[in-house]
């Protein structure tokens, strides 16, 4: 009877180990590089770090530390990633600030993500943090949130990549690299594509750029007035957790083309008078960077990356006059005019 059950027993064991080990393999063939392990290296073993910033891919591909070190003097890691919601930046900051003590963190806002659920994808800022009671809790937040087979097996969302074995030969050969297993950026990026954060785009021109419907504030606010509330709940914990390290806390939004924000004038300007009103609620700064002197910078469409707002080519002219705004801002000089005409699209 005894050896029967510990037959069983070794049974049970042998399956659960060729399980997770099948799982394991399905994992590495089939779901895309992350270079999420590699922001988490530089938060440990590199700094210290003046700035971070979280948010949106805006943000990733629109935010060069370098540009905005040159004009703040100040070091920045960037910390906004595709798919990223304020759960996200909530449990990041809490792991950042284990080794990191900025003066100042600013946060990207995309209102997008204020009307659209999190997906699978936002579960590799999870997998890829280092194990501790932070991501303990931030694992059982995301299971909460999302269908368990996005939190166990992430490759049932990326299997299709079965279809294009060259690329699935790519992802392999990658993830074995050594330079990939120690999260150095060379293994993931060309020379110059990857700056703390910050991935390289490129500008597109327009008649190949890809047409955009932005979502609608007033016609979506309701339906997901749940999640937004979510969204909120998070903000509010990371204003919180920044006060409570005496670090300044600041919302901005990366400038989108002005052909695309024209177009959708009236929608643009309900969102921006719901996230300046709550900014106010929350006493923290916030700025539209929509709103950007049009001679400071140019903001025609020919100048992204797509319609979206990607700021491609654009990105280090952008990151220069960021980061001479922050430098304002830390000395105690900044003038909202000196950057800002609130009157800009009403002329």
């Amino acid at each position: 009877m005894r050896s029967s059950k510990k037959k069983k027993a070794l049974v049970l064991i042998g399956f659960a180990l060729f399980f997770c080990f099948g799982n394991f393999l399905m994992n590495l063939a089939l779901v895309e590089p992350s270079y999420m392990g590699v922001h988490y290296r530089i938060l440990e073993e590199e700094g210290p770090f003046d700035l971070i910033t979280i948010g949106t891919s805006h943000g990733q591909s629109g935010i060069v530390p370098a540009k905005v070190e040159e004009e703040s003097g100040l070091k920045m890691m960037n910390l906004c990633v595709a798919g990223e919601y304020l759960q996200d930046s909530y449990y990041m900051l809490r792991h950042a600030l284990k080794y990191q003590k900025p003066k100042a963190i600013y946060y990207e806002l995309d209102f997008t993500y204020w009307l659209t659920e999190p997906n699978y994808q936002s579960n590799t800022i999870m997998r890829e943090m280092p194990w501790s009671f932070n991501k303990l809790e931030y694992f059982f937040v995301q299971m909460g949130h999302q269908d368990f087979r996005a939190v166990f097996f992430p490759w049932m969302y990326t299997r299709d990549v079965l279809k294009n074995m060259p690329v699935l030969k790519n992802y392999v050969y990658l993830k074995i690299q050594k330079e990939y297993r120690d999260k150095q950026p060379e293994g993931l990026y060309e020379k110059g594509c990857y700056d703390h954060g910050y991935i390289m785009g490129c500008t597109v021109p327009n008649e190949e750029k890809e047409a955009y419907c932005p979502r609608q504030w007033e016609a979506d606010k309701t339906k997901m007035a749940e999640h937004i509330q979510g969204m909120r709940e998070y903000l509010e914990k990371i204003i919180a957790l920044c006060r409570e390290n005496g670090i300044e806390f600041k919302i901005f939004v990366t400038p989108i083309p002005e052909e695309t924000y024209q177009k959708d004038l009236a929608n643009q300007k309900a969102v921006d008078a719901y996230m300046k009103e709550m900014a106010k609620e929350y006493g923290v700064p916030y700025y539209n960077l929509n709103y950007l002197k049009r001679d400071l910078l140019p903001l025609t469409g020919s100048e992204f990356q797509d319609w979206e707002g990607h700021l491609g080519g654009l990105a280090p002219r952008f990151s220069q006059l960021f980061g001479k705004l922050i430098r304002d801002q830390q000395n105690g000089t900044f003038q909202e005019s000196d950057y800002l005409d609130p009157y800009k699209w009403e002329k």
